[in-house]
């Protein structure tokens, strides 16, 4: 990702950081999430100071930075830095979007893209709109199916049937997309598709990087 930002003409810094909170915040342990996020907002914030913007190519973190870190701050004395955080916080998407060297993928190929639901929820299409811009001849949006891992939410015992009904779902939904190199940005959703259909997943960035 730091390479392709760099070849597109941004500027990158890498500042000390923890985990956005997600995993913890869906787990209910709010305890450790609440640190993630202090020990952020004051690794990042010298760099806010300084005109940074801050990226993230996973649309959980997005949707944690931009909205749950404010949330969360209430009461406290960072809910000002993580306001500013918030307001100052793009995707890797949108910053690719905008870079000017971005040119044509030169190998078209057919796609097969699997909608995270923290992306659906934001209602961000651009990593879609890239795709199909620079890369794609024929993208195949599936986006009306869980893919049963929801964050934690998979892994426990508990919710093993509802997670392998999901998955089941999604096995079916892949049979009638039909063949294509499976995309999608979030990284549970990779793992979970890599292992219901047994093909490698890739993050648009990796196709994206031959637009470059």
């Amino acid at each position: 990702y730091t390479r392709l930002l760099r070849y597109a003409g941004v500027t990158v810094v890498i500042p000390a950081q923890a985990c956005c909170g997600l995993p913890a915040l869906t787990g209910g342990v709010t305890g450790p999430m609440k640190a993630g996020m202090e020990r952020n907002l004051a690794s990042f914030g010298p760099y806010l100071d300084a005109g940074y913007e801050v990226v993230t190519p996973c649309p959980s973190c997005a949707m944690m930075l931009r909205e749950e870190w404010p949330r969360r701050a209430r009461g406290s004395g960072l809910r000002k830095d993580a306001d500013a955080l918030a307001a100052r916080m793009t995707t890797l998407a949108a910053l690719l979007g905008e870079a000017p060297v971005m040119g044509d993928a030169g190998s078209p190929l057919e796609l097969v893209y699997f909608t995270p639901c923290h992306e659906k929820a934001c209602g961000d299409t651009t990593h879609l709109e890239l795709l199909r811009a620079r890369v794609g001849t024929r993208v195949t949006v599936i986006d009306d199916v869980c893919c049963g891992s929801g964050g934690t939410f998979g892994m426990k015992r508990k919710n093993r049937r509802i997670s392998g009904a999901l998955g089941e779902q999604l096995a079916a939904r892949l049979g009638r997309a039909g063949p294509g190199q499976l995309v999608s940005p979030c990284g549970m959703c990779r793992e979970q598709l890599a292992a219901i259909s047994g093909k490698p997943v890739v993050h648009p960035a990796e196709l994206l990087a031959r637009a470059l």
